[in-house]
């Protein structure tokens, strides 16, 4: 029973801190232009010469263009729901049809299919299969990481159970009684951060910035010996989601407006969630042709 109620809980709070990565990207497209950089200056962002339009990606993506179904891109929401839904722009948390062919990245192969034959001795370009070592390389991406999970941290807070009868700002806390810190209240109260606490700068986590010292104002996964067991995996699937989206495919909302953001249990986005359009990028170096 604990086991299952793990499996769970690291796929939602995963699931989660996704959208509010696509969300916060979405809101601050500089950011979406140095990660590219960074990717280019390391040579993990490289695209297609000879393609006639977009990324040359895998076979699916190539056959599904005469395919009567429709490709889905599945994002996350709060909580599984009935995914008989009329067709409409991508909503996180369902499956719905997306604008973009099924993202691959990474991989290392020449065009495939009958219409993205590139010419004799003359193959699309992409980055080498990426390992955990060349993920490390990627600083500025780390520090995206960092300030996606402190703005909207998945989980708003944690339990521990008091050893022994402390004080604490002149209250008193009995031996046995269960205490609750807030993960987010800390993140935004924190007197150590520079810039404006609510807002999203990721350059706080460089390491010319004194922001990055110290243990109790940057706590997305908990910490000491009850911190999360799989904080090293979600942030490198929150990298690896990161590239693919930024080399891949520009995304827009789909509705007038944000989503407002609910906190309990998971953050998530309240209502019909984050709808988006995604476009495919042009072989124009990552740009819109």
């Amino acid at each position: 029973e604990s086991a299952i109620e793990l499996i769970f809980a690291a796929f939602f709070t995963t699931a989660s801190a996704s959208t509010s990565l696509i969300l916060l990207l979405l809101k601050h497209p500089p950011v979406i232009e140095k990660i590219r950089q960074e990717l280019l200056s390391h040579e993990m962002y490289q695209q297609c010469e000879h393609c006639p339009a977009g990324h040359c990606l895998d076979t699916l993506s190539t056959q599904s263009r005469g395919s009567k179904e429709p490709l889905t891109y599945p994002m996350a929401k709060d909580a599984p729901k009935d995914q008989s839904q009329p067709p409409g722009p991508t909503e996180a948390g369902s499956h719905q049809p997306c604008a973009p062919p099924e993202l691959t990245f990474p991989q290392s192969s020449p065009c495939t299919g009958s219409q993205l034959q590139a010419p004799p001795r003359q193959s699309c370009r992409h980055p080498s299969d990426i390992s955990l070592e060349k993920l490390s390389r990627l600083r500025y991406l780390d520090c995206v990481i960092k300030e996606v999970l402190r703005v909207l941290p998945p989980v708003s807070g944690g339990y521990r159970t008091a050893l022994q009868t402390f004080e604490l700002d002149g209250y008193q806390i009995p031996k046995g009684w269960s205490v609750m810190y807030s993960i987010r209240d800390t993140h935004e109260t924190a007197a150590v951060y520079q810039s404006p606490p609510s807002g999203f700068d990721p350059d706080r986590f460089s390491a010319s910035r004194m922001e990055t010292a110290g243990r109790f104002h940057y706590i997305p996964f908990g910490g000491g010996a009850r911190s999360c067991i799989g904080k090293e995996l979600a942030q490198a699937i929150l990298k690896l989601l990161a590239i693919e989206l930024v080399s891949t495919a520009r995304w827009e909302l789909a509705t007038p407006s944000y989503p407002a953001m609910q906190t309990v249990p998971i953050v998530h986005p309240v209502d019909d969630g984050l709808q988006l359009y995604f476009h495919p990028l042009q072989p124009s170096h990552g740009r819109e042709g």
